[in-house]
C-alpha cells in the first residue's frame, strides 16, 4: 500500500512540474513560431509551433506553419499531413495551395497535381505564378510539353522575375532541346542570387545532359551541395553521375551524405536502392525499394526501379506487377516496357509481352530491343515466319546484335538446317568475345542433338571466356549428371553455387544427388541456409518444404510451413497457390476456395492467382463463376493464347469437353502455329469421337512445324480411339523408332501389341526395352501393375520391389505392394501404405489401401481416419465408403456404419466387396 501511495505523489509532483515548464498559450507558441522563422530558425519553430498544436490542434494557422516549416527542412511526409490538416481546418487557399502542390509534386503525384490545380484560381498574383510554375514542372515530367508552355508562360506573365519561375522556364526550354535559353535563364537567377542553390543545379543538369560537358556539370552540382546539403537533386545528381562513371565508392559516399542530409526523403531511398543494384546486393536493394515504395507508392520511376529489382532477384511476378504499374503512370518509357516483355517471356507470358512490345514495334525508329525480344515471345508462341522476321529487322536496326543473329541460328537448327545453324553458332560464339548468347545457344543445341563430347568442349570454352559466369560449371555438371558420372557432377555444381550462391538450378541439381543418395537433410540444410541469406527467396523456401514433405512431413506440418512463407513473402504468389492445391487436395474445396480468395486479395496482379481462383471455383461446382474468372484472366491477356487453355483445363475438368474444344480453336486463332495447343485439341476432339476433326487438326500441327515423333503420336493416339490397334501399333512404332528414350511411347506401343494380340511382339518389345533401360522404374512400373491386374501376384510383388529398389519413393508401387502383402497375408502393408500417402496425399485409393492395411493389423481407429481422407478426396468412391463403415462397426459405432452404407452403391461393387458388404449388413 505505501509503494502505491508513492507512485501517486511521483505522478502528481511531475504533473505540476510539467504544468509549471509550459505556461505559454498556443497563441504565444504561434507568436514565438513566426519570430523565429524570420530569423530563419526553422528548427527552433517547428518546436513552437508543436507546442502551440498541442495546446490547440485545431489552430490552422499554425498547421499551415508547421508543413510549409517541415517542408523546407526536406521532411514532405510530415508536411503533406500538417498542410492537409490546414486545409480541413479551412486556412486560406492563396496561401495554402502552393506549398501544397508542391507537397504532392515532391511525392511524385504529378496527374493529382495537374486534376487538383489545374483549373485553381488564386487572387494573389505571387500564389497563382507559384502554383502555375508547379503545375508546368508537373506537366513536363509527364511529357505533356504543350501544357508545361501554356503554365509556364501564364507564371512568367504573372511573375517574370520569381527564381522558381525563371529555371521552371529553363527547363522547359531544356526540354525543347535550347540549351542555350535554358542556360540564360539559369544566368539571370544567379546574377540576382549567386547563392541560389537550385540554379546550380540547374546548371549541372543542363551541361551534363544537354551538352555533355561533364567536368562543368560536376562543378555545378558540387556548388550546388556546398549551398545547400539538402539538395535532392544535387544529391541525386552526383551519386547517379558516380553510378554512371562506374565509381561505386563514391556513388555510396553520396549515399551516405544523403542519409544525413535527406533521411526521410524517397529520392535518398531511390539512390541507395540503385547503389545496391549495381553492387549486387540484391538484399539491400530490395529493403531500400520497399522503403522507397512506401514514401512514394506512385512515382513511375519508383516502381520502374522496384520491378527492375525483383526482376534481378528472380521475383518474377513482383516485377511484372511493379513495372505494369511504373507504365499505368508513364507510358512512355521504353526502358521499362522493355523489362517488363523481357520479364513477362520468363514467366511464360508471350502474348501479353507481345501486348507490351507493340508500342515500340509500331513507332517510328524502331527499337533493335523491341524487335528482338518481340522475336523470341513469336518463337514461343510457334509462330516462327513472324520470329524471323523480327530477328531480321533486328538486326537490320543493329547488325551487331549478336543475339537476333543468333536466334536465326536456332531457327534453322529447328528447321532441319543442321549444319547451317551449328556453323553459324560456332562463328559468333568464337567471334564474340565479351558475351555468350551465342556460346549457350551452342551448347543447347549440341546437348539437343546428344553431343556431349562438343557440349563439353563448348562449355571449356565459354569457361575460359567467362571464368566467373556460373553458368559454364553448371552445364557441364548437366552433363555428367547425364552421364551418371555423380561425384563429377557433384564438384561441377558445388563450383557454379561458389561462384553464383544465388544459383538455384545448381542448389536443386545438388539436392536431387542428395536425395538419391539418402542425405536429404543436407538438400534442406542448403536451401535454409540460402532462405537465411535471403527470407524473401520464395524459391528456396518452397524447395525446403517440398524436400520436408519428402522426408514425412505430415499434412499439417506441410500448411504450417507454408503459412510461413505467406507471412515472409505475402506478395508471392507460389507458397499460396501450394496451399490452395494442399487443401483441394486434402478434400477441402472450402478451405481451398477461402485461400484462393485470400491469394488473390494479397497478389491481385497474378494470373497464376486468377487461374487457381477458376480451377477451386470449377471443383466446388460453380462452374459458370469459374468460367467468369477466367474471362478475366482473357481480359487481362486479349493477346495471350494462355486464358483460353486455362479455360480449356476447366472446362475438361467439368467434363464439358464441347466447352473445352471451343476454347482450345479460340486458344488457336491467336497462336495458329502453337504445335502444343494443336496437339491438346486433337486429343479433346478424339476424346469427343470426331476423328475427322482430329485429323485436320493434325495436319494444322505439320504445318505448324511440330516434331515428327509428336505428330506420329498424335496420329496414334486417334487411331487407338478408333479401336485401330494394327494402325496405332504402326504410328506409335514409327514415334518410338526417333524419340528412343520415351518411355511413355513404350508402354503405349506395348499396350496397343496386346489389344492387337501381338503378345510375343510385345514380350520381346518390353525384354528389349529393359535391357536398354534397366532403370526405367517408370516401363518397369507398367509392366508390374499388368502382372497384377492379371493376377500373377508373385511377378507383380517381385517387380514392385526392383521399382523401390529403383524409385523409394514410387508411390503406385508402394500402394501396390500394401495391397499385395495384404492379400498374400504378410506383414509390412501397413508401412508400405502409409510412405505411399506420405508421397502423395491427395489420391483417394492410397488413403483406402492404408485403411484396408489398418484393419487387418487391427488399428480400427487409425483405419476410420484413413477411410474419411479417402472419401473426402472422392465422395464416390465406394470401396472406400465400406471400409469407412468396417472401421465404424470395428469401433463399436454401429450407426455410423449403418449410414454409411446407406450411401454404398452396391452396384459398383465386385468380388471380395460385394462379400464384406453382405457381412456388415449381417453384423448390423
Amino acid at each position: 500500500m505505501l509503494a502505491f501511495s508513492r507512485t501517486i505523489l511521483a505522478a502528481a509532483l511531475a504533473a505540476a512540474l510539467l504544468g509549471a515548464c509550459s505556461s505559454k498559450t498556443p497563441e504565444q507558441h504561434l507568436t514565438a513560431a513566426k519570430a523565429m522563422l524570420a530569423k530563419n530558425d526553422g528548427k527552433s519553430a517547428a518546436i513552437e509551433l508543436k507546442s502551440a498544436l498541442q495546446g490547440d490542434p485545431s489552430m490552422a494557422e499554425a498547421r499551415f506553419l508547421l508543413g510549409t516549416t517541415l517542408l523546407a527542412q526536406g521532411d514532405p511526409i510530415s508536411a503533406r499531413i500538417e498542410l492537409e490538416k490546414a486545409r480541413e481546418l479551412g486556412y486560406p487557399a492563396d496561401q495554402l495551395v502552393p506549398p501544397l502542390a508542391r507537397v504532392l509534386f515532391i511525392y511524385g503525384e504529378y496527374e493529382k497535381v495537374l486534376s487538383e490545380f489545374s483549373r485553381t484560381q488564386l487572387d494573389v498574383p505571387t500564389a497563382q505564378a507559384d502554383l502555375m510554375t508547379t503545375l508546368a514542372e508537373s506537366a513536363l515530367l509527364l511529357k505533356r510539353k504543350e501544357y508545361a508552355e501554356r503554365f509556364i508562360q501564364s507564371a512568367l506573365a504573372l511573375d517574370a522575375k520569381q527564381p522558381r519561375t525563371l529555371l521552371v522556364a529553363a527547363n522547359v526550354a531544356g526540354y525543347n532541346g535550347d540549351y542555350d535559353t535554358a542556360l540564360q535563364r539559369v544566368a539571370q537567377v544567379l546574377a540576382d542570387e549567386p547563392k541560389n542553390a537550385k540554379a546550380w543545379l540547374a546548371k549541372a543538369e543542363f551541361l551534363r545532359f544537354g551538352l555533355g560537358r561533364d567536368a562543368e556539370s560536376v562543378v555545378a552540382y558540387e556548388q550546388a551541395l556546398s549551398l545547400d546539403p539538402k539538395s535532392v537533386g544535387a544529391n541525386v545528381g552526383l551519386a547517379t553521375f558516380r553510378l554512371t562513371k562506374g565509381d561505386l565508392e563514391a556513388a555510396r559516399r553520396q549515399v551516405e551524405l544523403m542519409r544525413k542530409a535527406l533521411p526521410n526523403h524517397p529520392q535518398t531511398r531511390f539512390v541507395a536502392a540503385l547503389v545496391a543494384l549495381e553492387a549486387g546486393d540484391l538484399k539491400q536493394a530490395n529493403e531500400e525499394s520497399q522503403a522507397m515504395l512506401k514514401l512514394g507508392p506512385e512515382d513511375a520511376r519508383f516502381l520502374h526501379l522496384a520491378g527492375a529489382i525483383a526482376a534481378q532477384s528472380g521475383a518474377l511476378l513482383v516485377a511484372e506487377k511493379y513495372l505494369s504499374q511504373s507504365l499505368n503512370q508513364s507510358a512512355d518509357n521504353p526502358s521499362a516496357r522493355l523489362l517488363l516483355a523481357h520479364t513477362l517471356l520468363k514467366v511464360g507470358e508471350a502474348g501479353k509481352a507481345l501486348s507490351a512490345l507493340q508500342p515500340l514495334m509500331e513507332q517510328q525508329g524502331r527499337s533493335h530491343a523491341a524487335m528482338a525480344l518481340a522475336g523470341q515471345a513469336y518463337l514461343v508462341q510457334g509462330e516462327t515466319g513472324k520470329a524471323v522476321d523480327a530477328f531480321r529487322k533486328a538486326v537490320d536496326l543493329d547488325p551487331k546484335d549478336v543475339r537476333s543473329k543468333t536466334a536465326l541460328a536456332v531457327v534453322d537448327l529447328e528447321k532441319g538446317r543442321i549444319d547451317e545453324g551449328l556453323g553459324t553458332l560456332k562463328g559468333l560464339a568464337a567471334a564474340d568475345t565479351a558475351g555468350y548468347t551465342a556460346d549457350l545457344a551452342l551448347i543447347s543445341a549440341l546437348l539437343s542433338r546428344s553431343d556431349s563430347a562438343g557440349a563439353l568442349q563448348a562449355i571449356a570454352q565459354l569457361e575460359q571466356k567467362q571464368p566467373k559466369l556460373a553458368d559454364a560449371p553448371y552445364l557441364r555438371g548437366s552433363v555428367q549428371l547425364k552421364a551418371k558420372l555423380f561425384p563429377e557432377a557433384r564438384a561441377s555444381f558445388e563450383q557454379a553455387l561458389q561462384l553464383a550462391p544465388s544459383h538455384f538450378q545448381a542448389a536443386v541439381s545438388l539436392a536431387m544427388l542428395d536425395v538419391d543418395s539418402g542425405r536429404i537433410a543436407d538438400a534442406i540444410k542448403r536451401f535454409d541456409a540460402m532462405v537465411e541469406k535471403d527470407p524473401r527467396n520464395i524459391r528456396a523456401r518452397m524447395a525446403s518444404i517440398e524436400l520436408r514433405v519428402r522426408a514425412g512431413a505430415s499434412a499439417i506440418e506441410y500448411e504450417q510451413l507454408l503459412q510461413v512463407a505467406i507471412k515472409a513473402s505475402p506478395d508471392a504468389a507460389e507458397p499460396r497457390l501450394a496451399l490452395i492445391r494442399h487443401r483441394v487436395a486434402q478434400g477441402d474445396v472450402k478451405q481451398g476456395l477461402q485461400a484462393a480468395q485470400e491469394g488473390l486479395s494479397a497478389v491481385p496482379d497474378s494470373a497464376e492467382m486468377l487461374l487457381a481462383m477458376g480451377q477451386v471455383q470449377a471443383l466446388s461446382g460453380d462452374l459458370n463463376q469459374a468460367v467468369s474468372t477466367l474471362n478475366k484472366l482473357v481480359a487481362k491477356m486479349p493477346n495471350s493464347p494462355d486464358p483460353y487453355l486455362r479455360m480449356a483445363e476447366v472446362h475438361a475438368q467439368a467434363k464439358d469437353l464441347a466447352g473445352a474444344a471451343q476454347d482450345l480453336r479460340r486458344a488457336v486463332a491467336l497462336a495458329p502455329r502453337n504445335a502444343e495447343i494443336l496437339g491438346k485439341l486433337v486429343a479433346i476432339q478424339v476424346a469427343q469421337g470426331k476423328f475427322s476433326d482430329a485429323r485436320t487438326a493434325l495436319k494444322d500441327m505439320e504445318v505448324a512445324g511440330a516434331p515428327k515423333s509428336v505428330i506420329l503420336a498424335a496420329q496414334g493416339d486417334v487411331a487407338y480411339a478408333q479401336k485401330a490397334w494394327a494402325e496405332a501399333a504402326r504410328q506409335f512404332k514409327a514415334a518410338l523408332d526417333l524419340q528412343r528414350d520415351d518411355a511413355m511411347l513404350a508402354i503405349k506401343l506395348h499396350s496397343v501389341l496386346q489389344k492387337a494380340g501381338q503378345s510375343a511382339e510385345a514380350a520381346r518389345l518390353a525384354s528389349s526395352w529393359m535391357a536398354a533401360h534397366p532403370k526405367d522404374a517408370h516401363f518397369l512400373s507398367y509392366l508390374a501393375s499388368l502382372a497384377l491386374q492379371s493376377g500373377k501376384l508373385s511377378e507383380a510383388e517381385s517387380m514392385f520391389n526392383q521399382v523401390l529398389a529403383l524409385e523409394p519413393r514410387h508411390s503406385v508401387a508402394l500402394n501396390n505392394m500394401a495391397w499385395l502383402l495384404l492379400k498374400a497375408g504378410k506383414s509390412g502393408a501397413v508401412e508400405y501404405a502409409q510412405r505411399a500417402v506420405q508421397v502423395r496425399d491427395d489420391i483417394d485409393e492410397f488413403w483406402d489401401t492404408l485403411a484396408m492395411a489398418q484393419l487387418a493389423a487391427r488399428e480400427p481407429a487409425r483405419a476410420l481416419e484413413a477411410s474419411r481422407k479417402a472419401v473426402q478426396l472422392n465422395p464416390g468412391a465406394s470401396a472406400a465408403r465400406l471400409h469407412m463403415a468396417q472401421a465404424l462397426l470395428a469401433t463399436g459405432d454401429k450407426s455410423g456404419a449403418k449410414a454409411e452404407l446407406g450411401k454404398v452403391d452396391a452396384a459398383t461393387l465386385s468380388g471380395d466387396l460385394k462379400g464384406l458388404l453382405s457381412e456388415l449388413q449381417r453384423q448390423l
